[in-house]
């Protein structure tokens, strides 16, 4: 019988022992770079002064702190003739390591306390794993530490590296195999605007991971969560303040030679600018909502000039242009601090530029699509040639943020700007509607700019009662800019021509979605002891307006003549001299007119609240 008693205490000892945090780490002397033994380490509760628990520091200057229950603490290191240092906002959870590290230098008057008060790093993997630990959903992360050691350079890169997380297209989520139509991206707790007009979610490409502090993904659902997702959540947190000065400056480059200094298809040199953004030359060069008469409709000379016009007010060049694209390369400063208003009190600033170029170049590059016939899968086109892709992107994030006592008030402004451009050159089969071989030309350029203005607060009363609300106004633009695609049916005796009835004619696309949302929400959490157990109560709302405006406008190049040659050069098409008139009555013209059902105007607007109770075990 004694046995067992002693057995079953054991277990509870050693469930107790399990259910305990421990906080460690050590002290360094900040004058001679050596161990600090007895420096005093204490532990107490987020804006109490009362101490749970106190040790000193051995003498390689080593500590171990041990806390009973979860909870926001502090912890303050001093030792006498050095500045005594406070971590405050350390995230404690029901069990695991944290590891809290500190450097204390002498002062000059020992008789007077200095008293240094920073945040705890929330971008480490020890942060992250407190995190996940405290999480009463299925939740896992990547943060900033974890991510600077595999080196990916972009959100969409690293979040492949979280367990049941896939990335469609190198740039859209997919959580536990749904698709991003299930998936919700959100920006530090908040909703953005999306950056394609058919997606759901976030293209995550376009983030440097050097603007952030940790990327968090809940795979289950939870009273605080949106109810309009059911694969999972990513939120991305931005980057936060240092604590300390931090200035950083980043270049590099790559070289691959395949894909590198080859001499590519490329857009014309007049479509981007010196960066790769668009240069503003490829415009819609009338309005949308023009219509052009057709030849066998044209009666007077004033419309006839009117089509000519309207034909030769599209750029001309349909063929790619042939450059020598240029090696990988990114650049990148960043600089952050803060600054003591008073004991209690401090300001800080954050600023970050970033630029990224990438080219790639695919000889024997291979595309198309299957139709289902009689319930067996056939091939319908397909397409086969060179490929030449060039993507910048250009990102700032810049912030203040203000401390006062147990407060903290943070604003930041993200803007990023990517310009994507895709040239092809090949040939083109269709198998099954109007079998045909081809040769093709291609250019697609799409432009996309989100900018955001986060605005939070944050207050501690107490050690129990916390208050959180955040702001966020963001726009997105997103132009899809003279899209151009042509073809040339091929001959068996290698001649090449424009047949209305056998391959589809030049076509000239532009689409645009601009996109406006106002997201907000506001959340109060309490922590309060049920019987043994520690509890937590939440209450909060939600706020989210979004209007979108969309249009697409698509045109193609006409010809009047059952059969044109034109050389096979793409170019001709749309020469001065190739123009349709009605002495010869033969040649090129532009076909397209508004079409409303490819327009469109929408507001929706979204308002939750909720009330939760946690109980932790």
């Amino acid at each position: 019988m004694k046995n067992i008693f002693f057995l079953i205490a054991s277990i509870a000892s050693l469930q107790i022992a399990l259910a305990q945090s421990v906080v460690s780490g050590v002290v360094i002397d900040g004058d001679f770079n050596e161990p600090l033994a007895f420096a005093n380490v204490i532990v107490r509760e987020a804006g109490s002064t009362e101490t749970l628990a106190g040790v000193i520091t051995d003498f390689e200057g080593r500590y171990t702190l041990n806390i009973e229950k979860p909870g926001t603490y502090e912890v303050e290191f001093s030792y006498l003739g050095y500045e005594t240092k406070i971590v405050s906002d350390l995230a404690v959870s029901i069990s695991g390591e944290i590891e809290v590290s500190i450097v204390l230098k002498p002062v000059a008057n020992a008789l007077e306390e200095v008293v240094v008060t920073t945040s705890a790093r929330k971008n480490s993997e020890a942060s992250v794993l407190a995190i996940q630990k405290g999480a009463v959903t299925l939740l896992d992360g990547l943060s900033a530490q974890t991510i600077r050691k595999s080196g990916d350079g972009n959100v969409a890169s690293a979040i492949k590296r979280i367990p049941g997380v896939s990335v469609q297209g190198g740039k859209f989520v997919y959580v536990r195999g749904l698709g991003d139509r299930y998936s919700k991206t959100l920006l530090g707790g908040l909703e953005v605007p999306g950056l394609d007009p058919d997606r759901n979610t976030l293209q995550l490409d376009i983030f440097p991971t050097n603007l952030l502090d940790n990327i968090l993904v809940s795979k289950s659902a939870s009273a605080d969560q949106g109810a309009d997702f059911t694969g999972g959540i990513v939120d991305v947190l931005l980057r936060d303040f240092s604590a300390l000065p931090e200035y950083t400056f980043s270049i590099s480059t790559a070289y691959n030679s395949i894909t590198n200094l080859q001499d590519a298809p490329a857009l014309p040199d007049y479509a981007l600018n010196n960066f790769f953004f668009d240069s503003g030359k490829n415009e819609l060069p009338f309005s949308s909502t023009r219509v052009f008469d057709r030849p066998e409709s044209i009666t007077t000379p004033a419309q006839e000039l009117e089509l000519r016009n309207g034909t030769l007010s599209l750029t001309r060049q349909l063929g790619v242009s042939r450059e020598n694209n240029l090696l990988d390369a990114s650049v990148g400063v960043t600089a952050s601090n803060q600054f003591n208003l008073s004991e209690k009190s401090s300001i800080g600033y954050i600023a970050s530029l970033n630029y990224k170029y990438d080219s790639d170049y695919y000889q024997n590059a291979v595309n198309g699509n299957i139709a289902i016939r009689e319930t067996r899968p056939e091939p319908f086109d397909a397409q086969e040639g060179e490929l030449g892709t060039i993507q910048a992107i250009a990102s700032g994030l810049f912030g203040v943020s203000l401390k006062t006592g147990n407060a903290k008030h943070k604003a930041l402004v993200l803007a990023i700007r990517s310009g994507e451009s895709n040239s092809f050159d090949g040939f083109i089969q269709d198998f099954i509607e109007n079998p045909y071989f081809g040769v093709t030309n291609s250019m697609t350029h799409t432009e996309r700019n989100i900018i955001s203005f986060p605005v939070s607060g944050s207050y501690r009363i107490g050690s129990k009662l916390a208050l959180d609300w955040k702001v966020a106004p963001s726009m997105v633009e997103v132009r899809d800019i003279d899209f151009r695609k042509t073809v040339f049916n091929q001959l068996e005796n290698g001649t090449r021509l424009i047949d209305n009835s056998v391959s589809s004619l030049p076509q000239r696309l532009w689409r645009d979605l601009d996109e406006v949302a106002l997201s907000g929400r506001f959340d109060i959490k309490y922590d309060y002891t049920f019987g043994k157990s520690t509890s937590q109560l939440k209450i909060g709302a939600a706020y989210l307006n979004k209007n979108r405006d969309f249009g697409t406008d698509f045109f193609t190049i006409g010809f009047r003549g059952s059969s044109v040659v034109l050389d096979g050069d793409y170019n001709n098409i749309l020469n001065p001299n190739f123009i349709w008139n009605r002495n010869r009555d033969t040649g090129s013209f532009i076909i397209g007119e508004f079409q409303p059902t490819n327009q469109y105007e929408s507001e929706s607007e979204t308002i939750g609240a909720y009330i939760s109770n946690e109980f932790k075990f």
